[in-house]
């Protein structure tokens, strides 16, 4: 799992790495098929994303970049069937880590068993859709599914669709019952809602309470964010000026070792207008 900690490096660490050409990390892409058996779609993607989100179009296209490694997250598209993000994990196990997706339409034991399988087959993250969690991201499933994957040494990826405000309070319970998971927040905690972007076609509007929030979750020393999906959560194109302010309130409450980017690639080539890493 991608972390760019610098926690306890020394300084003369840090002047060798001052010498070294940057390695890019790109914490948060998803791969899909082109839909044919036995890959089925779960949910069919966007008509331009059909065959151009395939591990080999990834693969090719993080590489040209210098991308040097990724954490792959399973796709709604191909909801809990993890076979083909196992598939690509398998064909690139230097280049490429997984985050499952946690299955909350299971009964307790059998979503514990799932994960436990899943950590087996060599996902190392998983994560968690708060919208998914009938009885609550803090409902029993949850707990107790928050619980195992610490005990699985699994951070755990939150995705709040509709922003963190409106699951602030069920991860801050999560966090006081099992304050050894690591939890990473996705997308910035997507604090401009709809979180699909401008450029995708939708009006979106700043949530100052989402971002308060997770200015808060700081005092958490578990809890990460992943600076994702610029184009979700930016009011302005390629290269999203306006985020830098965010950017910098960042840093100040989690520090560097917290923070770790990812482009969210391919719905960036969809709803990010001109795009580079």
């Amino acid at each position: 799992f991608f972390f760019a900690s610098a926690a306890g490096m020394r300084m003369t660490r840090l002047s060798r790495a001052a010498l070294a050409p940057a390695r890019i990390f790109d914490s948060h892409l998803h791969v899909w098929s082109d839909g044919q058996a036995p890959y089925e779609w779960a949910r069919e993607p966007p008509p331009e994303l059909h065959s151009t989100a395939t591990t080999d179009v990834m693969v090719r296209t993080l590489k040209a970049a210098g991308v040097c490694g990724a954490l792959l997250v399973q796709p709604a598209n191909h909801g809990h069937d993890h076979l083909y993000v196992r598939k690509a994990l398998a064909a690139h196990p230097q280049f490429l880590r997984g985050m499952c997706l946690a299955n909350p339409t299971l009964p307790v034991s059998d979503a514990v068993a799932d994960l436990e399988q899943l950590q087996e087959e060599g996902f190392v993250a998983v994560r968690f859709n708060a919208a998914a969690f009938g009885d609550g991201l803090d409902g029993p499933l949850g707990r107790t599914l928050f619980q195992k994957a610490g005990e699985l040494a699994m951070p755990v990826g939150i995705m709040c669709f509709a922003g963190l405000a409106s699951q602030a309070h069920a991860i801050e319970a999560l966090l006081e019952s099992s304050p050894g998971t690591a939890v990473v927040i996705d997308h910035w905690g997507l604090p401009r809602q709809p979180p699909t972007g401008g450029l995708l076609g939708n009006a979106a509007a700043d949530d100052e309470a989402s971002w308060a929030a997770l200015l808060a979750l700081a005092r958490h020393p578990k809890v990460c964010v992943k600076l994702s999906a610029m184009f979700r959560v930016s009011a302005a194109p390629w290269p999203h000026p306006d985020l830098g302010p965010r950017v910098r309130a960042l840093l100040q409450a989690y520090g560097s070792g917290r923070l770790m980017w990812g482009s969210d690639w391919p719905w960036v080539t969809v709803g990010g207008g001109p795009w580079q890493w």
